[in-house]
């Protein structure tokens, strides 16, 4: 009788008892690669959600700094001198101007806003203190905005009774609030946002 050899069973063959090394190498080659893009993923969303909050943020701050600038404008007295003073001057950094104070409590108030550029927060702050001089009273300070890149204020009205209304870049000495301020404001979340322009109640 004639013996026909058998073929090896599939786990007796050479090659197939296990991985090679060079397929370890591969499969582990292609974990680190799928962690790496998971790790990419995971900090390029993370980093998304803190530009979306960041903007969130500053929007929030850009909008409560109009609301309060709109308030404090609002309130302003058009007479042309208070005990020796302007009742409004200003210029491209900041201004100051005569109000009544916007919480009911009686008298005058000086208030005043500006750019500190020079300080490590950057901030427009806003500043009260009663008008008069014969009444010692604290300097109320409160900040409207920080981290500000680029703040800068402009007037229309009358240079001069009789003339044109036009835009000016300051308004010193000239007798009476102007009609509108113009607020340019930059909080560098690189969105170009268009000026605040607010109506004083002295405008016609």
């Amino acid at each position: 009788m004639t013996l026909v050899p058998q073929p090896a069973a599939p786990q007796d063959r050479p090659g197939q008892a296990g991985f090679t090394l060079i397929e370890v190498l591969i499969a582990l080659a292609l974990a680190g690669l799928i962690s790496l893009i998971a790790m990419q993923g995971i900090a390029l969303a993370t980093n998304g959600v803190w530009r979306l909050s960041l903007k969130a943020d500053q929007g929030e701050q850009r909008h409560g700094m109009e609301m309060r600038l709109r308030r404090a404008l609002g309130s302003t007295i058009a007479i042309p001198v208070f005990n020796g003073q302007p009742s409004f001057v200003g210029n491209s950094a900041g201004m100051s101007f005569l109000s009544v104070a916007e919480d009911g409590r009686a008298g005058l108030y000086r208030v005043t806003v500006a750019f500190r550029s020079g300080l490590a927060a950057r901030p427009v702050v806003l500043s009260r203190q009663l008008a008069d001089p014969a009444v010692a009273a604290a300097l109320e300070e409160g900040v409207l905005a920080h981290d500000v890149h680029a703040f800068s204020l402009e007037y229309f009205g009358a240079a001069a009774p009789g003339s044109t209304p036009a835009w000016q870049d300051s308004w010193q000495g000239l007798g009476q609030p102007p009609e509108l301020v113009r607020v340019i404001f930059d909080d560098g979340d690189g969105i170009e946002h268009p000026p605040i322009i607010i109506r004083l109640p002295n405008a016609p």
